[in-house]
C-alpha cells in the first residue's frame, strides 16, 4: 500500500507556522516559496525581526503595508562602517562631533521613511552615529514598543518621544563615545510605569529611576569618572526610590583606562543599596578591604567582578602561562565567607592575550571564569561558562578533577 505525500497546504496552519517559527532566515525565505498558502502564513514571520542594511527590504515595507505591520523587532543599520582602528579617533569629542555629520545614504534615508509605518512595533535598536533617524523619532507612536535601545546623544526630541511610550520595559540609552548630552535635560524627569530594566550613565539614572520599578539598572561611567560625586547622586537617587524593587546593580567602564575608583564606589554600593542579589563591577582590586565592604551586603546571590557590557573594548592584559586557580579558590572563599548568601562569583582571569594582537577576536571577546557554590564550603569553575581557549579549558578541567578528587 502506498500513501501520497501531503501538501502542505493541506497541514493545519498551526503546524505550518510552528515550523517556520524554528527555521534560520535563508530556509524560511525557500518555505515561503512552497505555495501561496505557505507564504501567506510565513510572511509574518519572515519580517518579524529586520536587521538589514538592504535598501529592498525597506522599499517593501513602505510598499506593503500587510509586511510592515509584521515588523516587531527593527534594528537600523549604522550610518557609517566601524573599524577598530578608528576607535581611537573617537576617544576625542571633536572627532565625535564630525562624526555625527557623516552624510546619510539612501538606506538610512529610506530606513527613517519606514519608521511610522511600524505600528506593531515591539524592539527598536538605534545604533551610533545615525542621527538622521533622531528627528523622525520624535513624530512617531509606538503603542507596543516594549525594548528601545538607542546609541546617541539624549536631546529634548528623544526625552518628548520616550515620554510617550509608557509600555516600555527594557530602556537602553547607553552611548560609548564622549558625546556631552543637553544642558536642558539634567533635572527633566519622565515616568516609565513598566519599566524594569535601564542602561545609561549616571544622568540617566536620575532621570528615570524616580517614577519606574527598576528591577535592573546598567550604570556606565566611561565620561564621568573624574567627576565620583555624579555617580554618587545617581545611587542615591536608586536608593531612594528603587530601593524596594531593585535587585541587580552594574557599575562598570568599558574603555581601556581602568583604575582603582571602583573600590569605593563597592563602598557606596554596600551602604546605599544592601538589599540586592546580584552585582557587577570591572577593575576592582581584589583587597582584604573589599571583604568587609561585602559584608554588608546581606542577600547577595551572583558577584561579577569582570562584568563588561556585549561588544565592549576591554583593557589590555598579559598572558599568564600558570594559572592559579587554587589562588582563586582563596579569593571565592573569602568572598562567600563576607556574603553567606553567595552562589556564583566570576573572577577576571589573568590568561588573555594582550587586546592589541588579538583584534580579530574582539566581536566575541569574552574572559573571565565563573565559578558556583557545588557543595557548603566548595566552590568549582565552571566548565560551560569559561572563556573557550583550550589551554584554559584544560587547566580548569584538570584542576576541577583533582580537587573532586581530594574532596572525595
Amino acid at each position: 500500500m502506498t500513501f501520497a505525500t501531503p501538501r502542505p497546504s493541506s497541514l493545519p496552519p498551526e503546524l505550518i507556522h510552528e515550523i517556520a517559527g524554528w527555521l534560520p532566515v535563508n530556509d524560511l525565505i525557500s518555505f515561503c516559496l512552497v505555495c501561496h498558502d505557505v507564504h501567506s502564513i510565513c510572511t509574518g514571520i519572515l519580517y518579524r525581526n529586520i536587521h538589514t542594511v538592504k535598501a529592498q527590504c525597506f522599499d517593501t515595507l513602505v510598499s506593503n503595508s500587510q509586511k510592515a505591520q509584521a515588523v516587531r523587532k527593527l534594528t537600523l543599520p549604522a550610518q557609517i562602517n566601524v573599524e577598530f582602528e578608528t576607535v581611537c579617533t573617537w576617544l576625542e569629542p571633536v572627532a565625535s562631533e564630525a562624526l555625527l555629520h557623516h552624510e546619510p545614504t539612501s538606506t538610512d534615508i529610506k530606513a527613517s521613511t519606514i519608521l511610522p509605518l511600524l505600528p506593531n512595533l515591539q524592539n527598536l535598536s538605534v545604533p551610533p552615529f545615525s542621527a538622521i533617524y533622531t528627528p523622525v523619532l520624535s513624530e512617531c507612536h509606538f503603542p507596543h514598543l516594549r525594548t528601545f535601545s538607542y546609541a546617541m546623544p539624549i536631546t529634548q526630541p528623544i526625552l518628548l518621544f520616550l515620554s510617550r511610550i509608557s509600555t516600555l520595559v527594557k530602556l537602553s540609552l547607553d552611548c560609548y563615545l564622549p558625546f556631552r548630552s543637553d544642558s536642558q535635560i539634567q533635572d527633566t524627569r519622565i515616568t516609565l510605569p513598566n519599566l524594569q530594566e535601564l542602561s545609561g550613565n549616571p544622568q540617566i539614572v536620575k532621570i528615570f529611576a524616580e517614577n519606574a520599578p527598576l528591577s535592573r539598572v546598567s550604570i556606565n561611567w566611561n565620561f564621568d569618572r573624574r567627576n565620583m560625586d555624579v555617580l554618587d547622586q545617581a545611587l542615591e537617587c536608586l536608593a531612594k526610590y528603587c530601593s524596594d524593587t531593585l535587585k541587580e546593580l552594574v557599575v562598570y567602564r568599558s574603555l581601556f583606562n581602568q583604575t582603582t575608583d571602583n573600590a569605593p564606589i563597592l563602598f557606596n554600593v554596600s551602604s546605599k543599596l544592601p538589599s540586592i542579589t546580584r552585582l557587577g563591577l570591572n577593575g576592582v582590586q581584589l583587597d582584604p578591604a573589599i571583604y568587609t565592604t561585602l559584608s554588608q551586603i546581606k542577600h547577595l546571590d551572583f558577584l561579577n567582578m569582570d562584568y563588561y557590557p556585549p561588544g565592549a573594548i576591554r583593557p589590555p592584559r598579559c598572558r599568564s602561562p600558570n594559572i592559579n586557580h587554587d589562588q582563586d579558590e582563596i579569593v571565592i572563599s573569602s568572598f562567600s565567607s563576607a556574603c553567606p548568601t553567595l552562589r556564583n562569583c566570576r573572577l577576571p582571569s589573568t590568561s588573555c592575550p594582550p587586546i592589541h594582537n588579538n583584534l580579530s577576536r574582539l566581536k566575541n571577546y569574552t574572559d573571565g571564569v565563573l565559578w558556583y557554590l557545588h557543595a557548603p564550603g566548595g566552590w568549582l569553575p565552571s566548565l560551560a561558562d569559561a572563556p573557550r581557549r583550550k589551554s584554559l579549558l584544560s587547566s580548569i578541567s584538570n584542576w576541577r578533577s583533582r580537587r573532586l578528587g581530594s574532596s572525595a
